[in-house]
């Protein structure tokens, strides 16, 4: 068992600090900020932007700056794309609803110009600059899980946290005061109580005797946690990531291209999320508990806004007349983000309702907006491309791409845990792009592409288990306890391209991208000890669900030369 393994839990909870303060950071925010999606022009995006060695092409510069030094002539290019979003769950062998949106947005604008210079004008050496934005990623999706009879409860969760902690339950239903600020809100909406005659150790408010009128009904042997008949997770996200590239670069003799990028991005994220739980009473009628049914839910909002700032550079070469190759790097990116977030836990009881029959919340707990800022560093990445010519009739293109995404810091010296946590269990990722331009006729293109990514998941620690099961604790964001792991992202494209009149071209594209990944409402936990060795709080794993997202975009750029 590897170390972090043992100090997670406790690690977990040093990150989870502070009611009015600070929202814990964790992988999580790491990998939603570096998350990746084909992006940039329709001509880029029709090939699944294997362009590193294009060149000529605002999407193929900002892979590898080197390819700003094709261009002879200033042009100005726009882009748009519709799609639409479909993502589908499979929870304990249950499909969950299937939830779908529209999306659009303006996806690519540029301008590129080569230098006049008399100096330049009888030599081998040229010059060109170039400015362009791009949407990196969109956010915008709409998710539902759904399980029957699941092994554990959220409650159980919270319930070994408290007790990991050993809070004493006066402090711990005061915000103001607490050190950990789920338990916190767990203990007010209802959700977890003090286990009868100890004061700091928790258990779900399910708890209960198995035997109301036993001589000890609170002894080890008569006591069990009430499992939950059914939970449901529901999601919602919105918002985009876009770049910001300022180029500079050119060539000499049409043989060596060069180039550097300045690059800033800018991201802004919105997610409100509820996890439900439903349970029924099953003790003996004479208890007065008979036909009891309650539910609980844990509701959070999180808005995020921030950016980044990196370089990239990059070198091509000519191969004869057969092609060229080119080596690309993008330096780690320093960011900054902001964020606004609230937390709500409700818990329901059927013999309680309003005047209309509705049912309203026994407990209800609530925080007001927080605020907090944090930084990061996001992982550099090595491209290297390759194309060959087909004749005058085209060509085949191909990019690889490696980052190492444990590489990946959060700033600050109360992140040093969560570091080492990234470092452990996220590792390389590697991406492969083809793709495919014919020109059958002149002024007229087909194009082709395909790419696929893996997750950049290394360590079983955070990896599901053998039936997409999570045993381990995972660093919760804040009171934000579910979380997506991604296993693999690929795509499939095709598009055409065509001269309208002079030098005016427009572009169109189709592109398929498909996201494999697994959801878990709330992270595992090992057996809560106390120094002596006394099981406290037994263990709990989660079963995670399936989840597969797929967009299906539309993207047209139109293009002015002079």
């Amino acid at each position: 068992m590897s170390l972090h393994k043992i100090f997670l839990p406790i690690l977990a909870s040093s990150l989870l600090l502070g009611a009015s303060g600070a929202m814990a950071q964790s992988p999580i925010d790491v990998y939603r900020n570096s998350m990746r999606e084909i992006h940039g022009t329709a001509r880029a995006q029709a090939m699944s932007n294997a362009v590193g060695a294009l060149g000529a092409d605002p999407t193929a510069v900002s892979v590898n700056p080197a390819g700003i030094g094709l261009y002879r002539s200033s042009e100005v290019t726009f882009g748009f794309n519709v799609g639409h979003v479909k993502s589908s769950t499979n929870w304990q062998d249950k499909e969950g609803t299937d939830m779908s949106k529209w999306v659009g947005n303006l996806d690519h604008l540029s301008i590129i110009f080569p230098v006049t210079n008399p100096y330049l004008a009888s030599s081998d050496w040229r010059v060109v600059l170039g400015a362009s934005m791009s949407s990196l990623y969109d956010y915008d999706r709409d998710y539902e899980m759904r399980s029957v009879n699941p092994e554990y409860s959220l409650s159980e969760y919270i319930a070994n946290k408290a007790t990991l902690f050993g809070a004493p339950y006066k402090t711990l239903g005061n915000m103001s005061s607490s050190p950990y600020f789920l338990g916190t809100m767990a203990y007010n909406g209802g959700f977890i109580e003090t286990r009868p005659g100890y004061d700091n150790i928790y258990v779900p408010a399910t708890y209960a005797a198995i035997d109301p009128f036993a001589p000890d009904k609170y002894a080890e042997s008569n006591v069990a946690y009430l499992k939950p008949d059914a939970g449901r997770l529901n999601v919602s996200e919105k918002g985009a990531r876009k770049m910001y590239d300022f180029t500079i670069g050119g060539n000499w003799a049409d043989k060596v291209y060069f180039g550097a990028t300045l690059r800033t991005t800018s991201s802004t994220y919105a997610r409100s999320s509820v996890y439900r739980e439903d349970f029924h009473y099953t003790y003996k009628p004479n208890y007065n508990v008979e036909n009891q049914v309650y539910y609980t839910e844990l509701g959070n909002s999180l808005t995020v806004a921030g950016g980044t700032v990196g370089a990239s550079f990059g070198l091509m070469a000519a191969v004869g007349d057969f092609g060229r190759i080119g080596i690309s790097y993008n330096t780690p990116q320093f960011g900054r983000y902001n964020e606004v977030f609230y937390t709500t836990t409700q818990w329901y009881n059927n013999n309680r309702t309003n005047g209309k029959g509705e049912l309203e919340p026994l407990y209800t707990n609530g925080t007001d907006d927080m605020t907090n800022t944090y930084n990061l560093v996001l992982p550099g990445d090595l491209t290297a491309s390759a194309m060959v010519f087909l004749g005058g009739y085209g060509m085949v293109t191909y990019d690889f791409n490696w980052r190492n995404l444990g590489s990946a810091r959060l700033q600050g010296s109360d992140f040093q845990d969560a570091n080492q946590f990234l470092k452990e269990d996220y590792g390389s990722q590697m991406t492969h792009r083809v793709g495919l331009e014919i020109r059958p006729v002149s002024g007229f293109y087909l194009r082709a592409g395909y790419s696929y990514s893996d997750g950049g998941l290394k360590s079983e620690g955070i990896r599901p288990q053998e039936g997409n099961v999570m045993a381990y604790d995972y660093i919760a964001s804040g009171a934000i306890t579910d979380a997506v792991m991604r296993d693999s992202y690929q795509s499939i494209s095709a598009g055409v391209g065509c001269r309208l009149f002079g030098r005016t071209t427009l572009d169109l594209a189709y592109v398929r991208g498909k996201a494999s990944e697994r959801v878990f409402p709330f992270p595992g936990t090992g057996e809560v000890k106390d120094q002596s060795g006394q099981v406290l709080a037994p263990g709990i794993s989660s079963e995670g669900a399936a989840m597969s997202t797929v967009t299906d975009r539309m993207v047209a750029s139109l293009t002015f030369r002079f």
